[in-house]
């Protein structure tokens, strides 16, 4: 059977009319969606991206799958970050041919405003998925954040030049990019130094946070992209909006490729992590 694919950056909205309520169990800590359009729902109030597990009853990798998301970490990461929703592949072969699900398992995570960010094939383990889901998170709520900025910024207005201490990592409340996998570009409402480090967060809860557990939110290798200082011999400071959850800690990288080519070899660069 031929199926149609659609890229990332073509509308999805029309699936969302063609798939019937499912009744799927619930994984263990892991707040599974039935219904697609009260997903839909759900992700446009929280803006999170829908995480749409396509699934069948006869596939054996399916299951393990499932397994996988029933992982405490993994189903703590998704109710996080993510509205996931659980579909019957043999009850709805319209959306799998609209998203191109080759094969099962499929994982495909879709924008608020229904474009497809993201496909993933296959089965993946808890720490697989983990680091996977770190990346796609932190790329999405970057998506998505794009697109808030642009409906509600209001127009410029010209003020006076203030001299104003620069934060560490662009401003970004590293609480919320671990905790949450969230970025939040925040004021100097909330602050601390650290390392000798200009740091600003979301709230005073985030800072809190932080500061009974520094070390827990400190980006590895203090924010320095490990590809590019494995690689090419040089320490160039990380972006957060190219970062990962990998192993409990916090990792910036430089670009979009430095950051795969971590995902695909990771022990390769652990060995620079102090």
């Amino acid at each position: 059977m031929t199926k149609k694919r659609l890229s990332g950056g073509i509308l999805v909205a029309a699936m969302f009319c063609l798939v019937a309520t499912n009744h799927v169990e619930a994984a263990k800590n892991l707040q599974w969606h039935t219904n697609l359009q009260k997903a839909a729902k759900e992700s446009k109030r929280s803006q999170k991206p829908m995480l749409i597990e396509i699934s069948a009853v006869w596939c054996g990798y399916c299951k393990k799958m499932k397994e996988t998301f029933n992982d405490e970490k993994i189903a703590r990461h998704v109710n996080g970050c993510f509205v996931p929703v659980m579909i019957d592949a043999d009850e709805n072969q319209r959306l799998v041919e609209a998203v191109g699900a080759d094969a099962l398992p499929t994982t495909v995570i879709v924008s608020p405003d229904f474009k497809l960010l993201k496909k993933i094939t296959g089965y993946y383990t808890p720490r697989q998925l983990d680091a996977k889901l770190g990346e796609i998170c932190l790329a999405s709520h970057e998506v998505v954040e794009r697109q808030v900025v642009r409906k509600q910024a209001p127009a410029p207005v010209r003020t006076a030049k203030a001299i104003t201490p620069k934060p560490a990592f662009n401003g970004h409340c590293l609480v919320s990019l671990f905790d949450d996998q969230k970025l939040k570009v925040c004021t100097l409402d909330f602050t601390t130094n650290y390392r000798g480090q200009l740091l600003c967060f979301a709230s005073a809860k985030h800072k809190q946070l932080f500061d009974a557990q520094p070390r827990k939110y400190w980006p590895a290798i203090d924010g320095v992209c490990p590809v590019n200082l494995v690689d090419r011999k040089k320490p160039v400071t990380g972006k957060a909006v190219w970062g990962a959850i990998y192993r409990d800690r916090l990792w910036f990288f430089a670009d979009k490729a430095s950051r795969n080519r971590f995902a695909d070899s990771p022990a390769k660069y652990m060995p620079r992590v102090k």
